[in-house]
């Protein structure tokens, strides 16, 4: 994989790598590796990165083009990842209200589901 390409894309998003990470179901120190070169992706992070990033596999390894979509599906995922991110903010502000004992159940049905989404892609 070609990190340089990995790293633009991760400062294009203007999220931290641990945001990301989470986000992808991975570690901060896994992705961190990926962008230092130290690790190489497999061929089902890669798919993953992809996807995330909505670039192809080809621009992620230094091969080619990164557009995958046209522009008017780009305004679509563009306004799709805005909505996303206001839901994503309201439950955060939800979230800030809850007590401890709430949040640690949370937490532990967040894990699940994302151990679930990892073993069903």
């Amino acid at each position: 994989m070609d990190p340089k390409n990995l790293r633009m894309l991760i400062d294009h998003t203007g999220k931290t790598q641990k945001v990301i990470a989470c986000e992808l179901g991975i570690t901060q120190q896994r992705l961190n590796n990926y962008v230092n070169g130290l690790r190489e992706p497999d061929s089902k992070m890669l798919e993953l990165l992809a996807d995330y990033f909505n670039v192809t596999i080809d621009y992620l390894v230094g091969r080619g083009d990164h557009k995958k979509q046209k522009p008017e599906q780009e305004d679509a995922a563009q306004k799709n990842q805005e909505e996303l991110d206001a839901k994503k903010q309201a439950l955060y502000e939800r979230i800030l209200r809850y007590d401890q004992q709430t949040i640690e159940a949370m937490l532990t049905i967040a894990d699940r589901i994302s151990a679930a989404q990892r073993e069903h892609p």
